[in-house]
């Protein structure tokens, strides 16, 4: 299992009503994804930063996704920025759910 970390500072002209409805826009993208466990939309208004926490089954799935020209140029046009993506691979789970 791996996880990969997208942290983004979106557009300043952005409020975070605009950011929130992206999130929701987005939403049925991911529920089809090939390896996709989990995804998480954060947003830390203070810092005005982005982050998306997302659980892959495999690395290769996750690359195929954050690789591939759609998802960029579908990441910039949400958000007018461009991602920072950190692959990790997950070797221990608490999950209290």
């Amino acid at each position: 299992m791996y996880a990969a970390i997208v942290t983004y500072t979106p557009d300043p002209t952005l409020s975070e009503t605009d950011i929130a409805a992206r999130f929701e826009a987005s939403t049925p993208m991911f529920t089809s994804m090939p390896g996709r466990a989990r995804k998480y939309f954060c947003f830390d208004a203070e810092q005005r930063e982005g982050t998306s926490l997302y659980i892959w089954e495999s690395l290769e799935e996750a690359k195929a996704c954050f690789d591939s020209p759609q998802f960029l140029a579908g990441f910039r046009n949400a958000f007018g920025c461009e991602p920072r993506i950190k692959y990790l691979d997950v070797r221990h789970v608490v999950d209290n759910i």
